[in-house]
């Protein structure tokens, strides 16, 4: 790694066997370097490589450890690295800080006498259930997270090898969140091999229903990553539902387009309709405009979700809400799902208009909730 130290300009040579954590000395940042915010806060990576292996991320093959056991960073070493960079909010980048490991690191900041927040990327899990879990990160310093919801479909879930997200449990970790005073960014995927169009559809209800509690939504559509489970699995024609038709010879394209569906309907003018939809969602969501005002955690951090509703109940008052996606593309979406819906269903539905859409999504979101109790699905 070469990297500039002030005015001195460092490098630092490749090691002959992975650095351990615990012995990396406090970050040195440049603070010349804006970042949109009146404050300084630094992003901070304690841990090598995430332990968890998703279908259809790489990011356990980010480091040196590949595919292994990660190094990490003691919470007491986290808690100095934090009180001597004398910072306030932190952003870590880790993609798998357990409760446990937060609330310890709360600790550790609180025996030095420095108090700090920050933002991460847990998991959805079912730990999040219990109030009391959330309000406990709350108290040790976490004030936004960003959960990989990811799918509606347990199925799905599992063949990514995310088995540990419960959709029927989303709304009520979001609240749990919302209530302790956890901001709350969610990822949603769209076009994952097998997964019927339907199933993506239902989450313009799902957004409807529980996006009160929801700060940010990011939906991506479905692609293969380097060194991910699903491209090697691809690559030897294991993974249903997905054909590889070409190589990826581009040295920093992380994310490959050279595949085809081959199941369940699905097709690349489908998953872009409904990632047009969920645009849209995401344009008529109630912080839609103040979160596109404030860029980053590192800004909205600033603000508690109260006085994020109070900016975004003035800016609808004085502003109008940004243009939604044109007619054109609205058109094509509704008639992309229309024959979805036709072929995965037997529904004869026409929707003309974005609420259409999502009263069908709503319909068959309370169809799913019919089968749970021991009904069948219409």
């Amino acid at each position: 790694m070469i990297w500039r130290d002030r005015g001195t300009v460092r490098v630092n040579h490749r090691t002959p066997a992975p650095t351990d954590y615990e012995s990396l000395p406090t970050p040195v940042f440049d603070r010349e370097i804006r970042q949109w915010s009146p404050d300084f806060v630094p992003p901070l990576h304690t841990m090598s490589n995430c332990p968890m292996r998703c279908g259809f991320c790489s990011i356990a093959a980010g480091s040196d450890t590949f595919l292994g056991k990660p190094r990490v960073m003691s919470e007491r070493r986290v808690a100095e690295h934090i009180a001597a960079l004398g910072v306030e909010r932190v952003d870590f980048v880790d993609e798998y800080p357990t409760i446990p490991r937060q609330i310890r690191i709360g600790r550790e900041l609180a025996r030095i006498g420095h108090r700090a927040t920050w933002q991460c990327y847990p998991t959805a899990g079912d730990q999040l259930l219990d109030p009391r879990n959330c309000e406990a990160l709350a108290q040790a310093g976490c004030r936004a997270v960003q959960l990989g919801l990811e799918s509606l479909d347990p199925q799905t879930l599992r063949q990514e090898a995310k088995p540990w997200n419960h959709p029927a449990n989303y709304g009520r970790i979001l609240e749990n969140l919302y209530n302790a005073g956890i901001q709350v960014h969610v990822f949603i995927l769209v076009g994952v091999p097998g997964e019927p169009i339907n199933f993506s559809l239902r989450w313009l209800s799902f957004l409807e229903e529980h996006g009160a509690h929801i700060l940010t939504i990011k939906s991506g559509r479905y692609r293969l990553t380097r060194r991910a489970p699903d491209e090697r699995r691809a690559t030897v024609d294991e993974l249903h539902g997905l054909q590889v038709t070409g190589q990826d010879n581009q040295l920093l394209n992380l994310n490959r387009d050279q595949f085809r569906y081959t199941s369940n309907g699905l097709s690349r003018k489908r998953v872009e309709a409904v990632r047009d939809l969920l645009e849209e969602a995401c344009r008529r969501h109630w912080a839609y405009q103040v979160t596109s005002s404030l860029p980053r955690w590192i800004n909205r951090g600033r603000f508690s979700l109260e006085q994020l509703h109070q900016a975004a109940d003035q800016l609808s008052a004085h502003r109008p809400a940004e243009p939604s996606i044109p007619g054109s593309h609205l058109k094509r979406g509704l008639s992309k799902i229309t024959s979805a819906a036709h072929e995965e269903l037997g529904l004869r539905a026409a929707p003309t208009s974005y609420e259409d859409v999502r009263d069908l999504a709503a319909r068959l979101r309370a169809g799913d909730e019919t089968v749970a109790a021991g009904g069948r699905r219409g």
